[in-house]
């Protein structure tokens, strides 16, 4: 099975205001422009790498973001692979996971760029036993 994934870099859609702080919703608009630039929108798992992102994300900046992701979910209803660093980064991204996964999104968070590379790879949907 193909997996297609699109590999975006934190830089390329986290945005801060003047005084440094994350613009959650300019962030969003990003996220969204880069995820609607893959062609079929939608078609392809995403794997975003914040190893190198500077500031914090707030739980309610990280339900924000989740938000947007179930406000446009036919962009999103591929795998979502988040790349950050031990500690509180990967903590608040584990909040993410949570929060997006119970309500439906296919989210992970990952220390390990293999990890989240092989978690990509893995077949999306379980095959349905056959009924006799």
């Amino acid at each position: 099975m193909e997996t297609k994934y699109h590999h975006i870099q934190a830089k390329d859609f986290i945005r801060t205001t003047t005084k440094g702080d994350l613009d959650v919703e300019a962030t969003g608009r990003m996220l969204l422009t880069a995820e609607s630039l893959v062609t079929p929108p939608g078609s392809h798992d995403l794997f975003i790498d914040c190893r190198e992102a500077t500031g914090k994300l707030s739980l309610a900046e990280v339900t924000k973001l989740v938000n947007t992701m179930l406000d446009h979910r036919s962009l999103f209803g591929h795998k979502l692979a988040i790349l950050t660093l031990e500690g509180e980064k990967f903590q608040t991204m584990q909040f993410m996971e949570n929060y997006a996964v119970n309500r439906g999104l296919k989210v992970a968070a990952f220390t390990d760029y293999e990890q989240a590379i092989n978690w990509l790879m893995l077949q999306t949907e379980l095959p349905v036993p056959a009924v006799n």
